[in-house]
């Protein structure tokens, strides 16, 4: 029960830094783009697993898994195909980003209810840190810009990190 746990707040960690690392790959004004990815993040989590507890126990976590790897998978090939080098990942005339990350967060809280370690009092505690994650994630890959900058393929960390997570939902 308590790996469970540990893996499962390491999965939700992981996935918050590395969509934390997102708007930073933005070129023009990537700032206000992070309280946009802290709202994508924090509330599709808390109702997921809330809605988790109280509706879906009933799915069986490895379907849940299978949802999440997909969908990783779903959103590498997305995020490469809007990516620009100078809008990044999250370009303005394209929004679609944000369903899939709110999904992916949204079935992310649904699993981490289902796999019945929820109580109101982690999940408390769990959002501010996920929020400062995202903000560190967001920082790292700033900082990676102005140390790495004349490194070329620097901009596709966070599809890496996408596709790191999808090898560890799968085991």
């Amino acid at each position: 029960m308590t790996m469970q746990f540990l893996s499962e707040i390491f999965f939700i960690f992981l996935l918050s830094f590395t969509v934390g690392t997102l708007p930073a790959v933005q070129v023009r004004y990537p700032y206000p783009l992070i309280i946009l990815t802290l709202s994508i993040v924090l509330l599709p989590l808390m109702t997921g697993a809330i809605l988790g507890a109280a509706l879906f126990t009933w799915i069986p976590i490895i379907i849940l898994k299978v949802i999440l790897f997909l969908l990783l998978i779903w959103i590498v090939i997305y995020l490469y195909g809007i990516y620009h080098p100078s809008y990044g990942y999250m370009p303005n005339h394209s929004k679609g980003y944000i369903a899939f990350i709110a999904l992916l967060f949204f079935i992310l809280g649904v699993e981490f209810a289902a796999s019945g370690v929820f109580s109101p009092w982690v999940i408390m505690v769990i959002l501010p840190l996920c929020a400062g994650v995202v903000i560190g994630g967001f920082i790292v890959m700033i900082r990676l810009f102005v140390f790495l900058k004349f490194v070329s393929f620097i901009h596709f960390v966070p599809l890496a990190l996408f596709l790191f997570a999808a090898i560890i939902k799968l085991l």
